[in-house]
């Protein structure tokens, strides 16, 4: 490992904090409500639903309907997103070059996200970023038992296994998730301000630090410059 790097292992979540998935998601969304003839949600409702997995709040929001109805936003959702809303992901600027500097400066990188593993592979694939990436942790199926904390364990045990291991390691992410899986790991947790959590959100969960552009994420990670 570079000496210069703050902590050897970087584990990044996805949505928000990488990528930019609104416009894809929002869309499925709408398609889920109009298919169970519920009206459209605005869209600061389903920017606070983007990070843990959709199914859960189509739970909360069509429960009262029956587990039919449920099943069929989420069917409804997944048809959309994976035949093109996917796609429709804009990478964050800046990001891209964070992992590919702290791929270049031996860091074990990896992605730990609570989107379904497969369309989580065709997005990094799109972006050009799985082959800098040591490791992508991500449920196989949208409603999977997996929570974010367990996936980041997962992906310490890989860390771990590769030889990384000498400074510890950092998640980071945009919701409190995010840091509460950093915290229940024994990890540290980094806040990125550009993602859909809330700045109150974030800081409930006592983040290390909150980087509010990727160049200070690069200053907070210790890689150097980008």
């Amino acid at each position: 490992m570079v000496e210069d790097l703050r902590w050897d292992v970087v584990l990044f979540d996805l949505d928000g904090t990488i990528i930019d998935p609104f416009d894809g998601i929002a869309d499925g969304v709408r398609k889920a409500f109009a298919e169970v003839g519920e009206p459209a949600p605005a869209d600061e409702r389903i920017r606070g639903w983007i990070g843990p997995p959709i199914g859960e709040a189509f739970a909360a929001e069509f429960g009262h309907l029956g587990p039919d109805a449920v099943a069929t936003a989420l069917a409804t959702f997944r048809q959309s997103y994976d035949n093109g809303g996917a796609q429709s992901a804009t990478l964050h600027s800046g990001m891209r070059e964070v992992i590919l500097s702290l791929h270049d400066a031996g860091a074990y990188v990896a992605v730990t996200t609570m989107k379904p593993r497969l369309i989580t592979e065709v997005i990094l694939e799109q972006h050009d970023l799985r082959a800098s990436l040591d490791g992508v942790f991500a449920p196989a199926a949208d409603q999977a038992s997996s929570n974010k904390s367990a996936l980041v364990a997962e992906a310490l045990i890989d860390a771990r296994a590769a030889g990384a291991g000498e400074k510890s390691g950092v998640v980071v992410g945009d919701r409190a998730d995010d840091m509460r899986a950093a915290r229940l790991n024994d990890l540290a947790g980094v806040g990125v301000a550009w993602g859909f959590g809330e700045s109150a959100e974030l800081l409930q969960e006592r983040p290390l630090e909150v980087a509010t552009s990727p160049l200070q994420l690069v200053t907070i990670l210790g890689v150097g410059k980008v």
